[in-house]
């Protein structure tokens, strides 16, 4: 039985996956491939899950889970083709900000954009966008 902690990453990869095409990718903690596929490539990266806030009796781990998602695309509309990816991800989180039922709630933040070019990738474009995961669990691990 998976932990509480890879339930939601791996809830956060199927609400993700609910965007997945022939032509977009959902994938989880790979390196940025040297070819993006024409609509785009998300990432889920696992980020940190910080220390939690401890409450004894029971004992309980309160986490606030720093995961992020890559988005990324190449074409010749940079800009406006990664708003339109950026745009998929709040539709596809917020229909179910529980992940199933298993974290508490789901926070977006603002993307961060890749400043610098990436080296032999040209007509490349991509953001980070932060989610916390909330959630409860009865193990640190």
């Amino acid at each position: 039985m998976p932990s509480t902690r890879e339930s939601a990453l791996q809830g956060l990869k199927t609400a993700l996956d609910t965007l997945a095409t022939v032509t977009l990718e959902v994938k989880r903690n790979v390196a940025i491939p040297t070819l993006v596929p024409a609509d785009g490539l998300l990432i889920v990266r696992d980020g940190e899950p910080g220390e939690p806030e401890t409450v004894l009796s029971p004992v309980t781990y309160s986490y606030e889970h720093e995961a992020e998602i890559e988005a990324l695309v190449h074409s010749n509309t940079l800009d406006g083709d990664l708003d339109t990816l950026l745009a998929l991800i709040p539709g596809a989180l917020n229909a179910d900000k529980t992940l199933g039922g298993v974290i508490d709630i789901l926070e977006i933040r603002t993307p961060e954009f890749l400043d610098e070019p990436v080296e032999g990738a040209d007509n490349f474009k991509g953001a980070t966008v932060p989610v916390t995961l909330f959630y409860d669990t009865t193990s640190p691990l």
